[in-house]
């Protein structure tokens, strides 16, 4: 249980991660561990790694198919923008129920069609590029405006016209 008073939700103070179980194995953990630990690294997270391995071995031995998303915040810390010296950190795994999962025998729908935003992500912080923060309200934004273009996915860029991502989804190339 998270208390009221958790850093993650007064302040953002954390990150996430959200991976896919497929037979009972977490994909591509590795880069996910990569994630939480530049994560950690750079908010200063004090994280018992041999614990959070503990934890998601329990998890995706206990699920066949699905994601589990991984959370990683300062808990209680009093008030103020300045973390305590002695933090006690929230570990959050959550998965949701399994009729809500994506499973690896439907098949994908090609083409998927997807609008380029007008809004640009403000991913200009050096210090916060790549991490995946609790403050998600860009992306809350950016969702809000693909509902109303009625589409299903949207191009995202930041402010130098770069293509970052999708709202809800990675983008990959493919050359040659």
């Amino acid at each position: 249980q998270l208390s009221a008073q958790c850093r993650g939700l007064w302040y953002g103070d954390g990150g996430f991660t959200t991976l896919r179980v497929v037979a009972g194995a977490a994909c591509f953990w590795p880069r996910h561990l990569e994630r939480l630990q530049d994560l950690a690294r750079v908010l200063d997270l004090q994280v018992n790694w041999d614990d959070l391995h503990i934890a998601l071995n329990w998890v995706v031995r206990h699920m066949a198919h699905g994601v589990v998303k991984i959370i990683l915040c300062r808990d209680e810390g009093g008030r103020g923008y300045l973390p305590p010296r002695q933090e006690a950190l929230a570990l959050v795994f959550y998965w949701p129920d399994a009729t809500l999962t994506c499973q690896p025998d439907i098949p994908l729908t090609l083409p998927i069609e997807a609008v380029s935003l007008p809004v640009p992500m403000g991913w200009v912080s050096p210090a916060l590029r790549g991490l995946k923060t609790l403050n998600r309200l860009e992306q809350v934004l950016l969702r809000q405006a693909l509902e109303a273009r009625h589409s299903g996915e949207g191009l995202c860029f930041d402010h130098a016209d770069t293509l970052v991502s999708g709202v809800q989804s990675n983008v990959f190339f493919l050359r040659q």
